[in-house]
């Protein structure tokens, strides 16, 4: 819905009409307030047209006298260049404030901009990172599962040769029963067989010297444990003697309070028992006093 203008050309002259009956000079600010509001430009344009057609009304009235008309119209002319500098000055205020106003705004939000694009620049290193320090991660995990298959395939190896040892073994003690034919062929069989039996066993004591040292390596960590718990029941031995030794500090301090207060009414008895005595004394000094008289 179209909002309703307030600064008519006819209502700025009604506004001029009633602050003229009222003896006050029509300015642009009491000519808005007046209307209750409006546009300054539009006031000032109206208010313009308005002296201005008040300016050459009084020309065709003949009962006035021209001096004074003359001087009516120089005191309007003065007038409108008074109101018109005045408008001019607040329009030119307003104009100034409302530009500081607008470059004030705009340099805030290009700092705001600045200061967004910095946190998403930083977002994105940080989210950069993570994803680095996520692919490490996982890079890490998969080497440790490599080498544990790596692992696993050794031993299986190791299993394997040893099988094939034994059945070298055997077949070796089998080439020595066999006949004299084939026992040229059996040393060389058993000949083979030692060699591999001996690359196996050297197979197989790297593998047991690896499993030595996974098993020192648990057992250092197993003694560890047992150092740690140890030393935890030792702290917590050392903390229940602490808490006895304070129960018992605690007591003594009880019993020593109960004993400094038995002394004290001992001694509240004591004075009572000496002040008995001595009034007891004072009586007795006038008794005698008394009967020496």
């Amino acid at each position: 819905m179209p909002k309703k203008q307030i600064a008519t050309p006819e209502a700025v002259a009604t506004a001029v009409e009633k602050l003229t009956a009222e003896n006050l000079e029509p300015t642009l600010e009491r000519v808005r307030a007046k209307l209750g509001g409006g546009s300054y430009t539009t006031i000032n344009r109206a208010l313009a047209e308005v002296m201005q057609a008040r300016q050459s009304g009084p020309a065709k009235i003949t009962d006035i006298p021209a001096d004074l008309i003359e001087i009516g119209q120089k005191a309007v002319a003065a007038i409108y260049t008074a109101v018109q500098r005045q408008t001019m000055a607040t329009i030119d205020s307003i104009e100034g404030n409302t530009r500081r106003q607008i470059e004030a705004a705009q340099t805030a939000r290009a700092e705001a901009s600045l200061e967004i694009e910095r946190l998403e620049s930083e977002l994105e290193s940080a989210t950069e990172e993570l994803k680095q320090a996520h692919h490490a991660a996982q890079e890490a995990i998969s080497r440790a599962e490599r080498a544990e298959a790596r692992s696993e395939a050794q031993c299986g190896e190791i299993e394997r040769l040893t099988r094939e040892g034994a059945s070298a073994k055997a077949d070796s003690l089998a080439a020595r029963e066999s006949e004299r034919e084939a026992e040229s062929r059996a040393r060389k069989i058993e000949q083979d067989a030692r060699r591999e039996i001996e690359s196996l066993q050297k197979l197989l004591a790297k593998a047991e010297g690896s499993r030595d040292n996974a098993l020192e390596s648990r057992q250092r960590d197993a003694e560890a444990l047992v150092k740690a718990r140890s030393e935890t029941a030792e702290y917590r031995q050392s903390a229940t003697e602490a808490n006895k030794r304070a129960d018992r500090v605690e007591a003594a301090f009880d019993a020593h309070q109960q004993t400094t207060e038995n002394l004290r009414k001992e001694l509240v008895t004591a004075r009572d028992a000496e002040r008995r005595a001595r009034d007891e004394a004072a009586e007795a000094r006038g008794q005698l006093k008394e009967r020496s008289a």
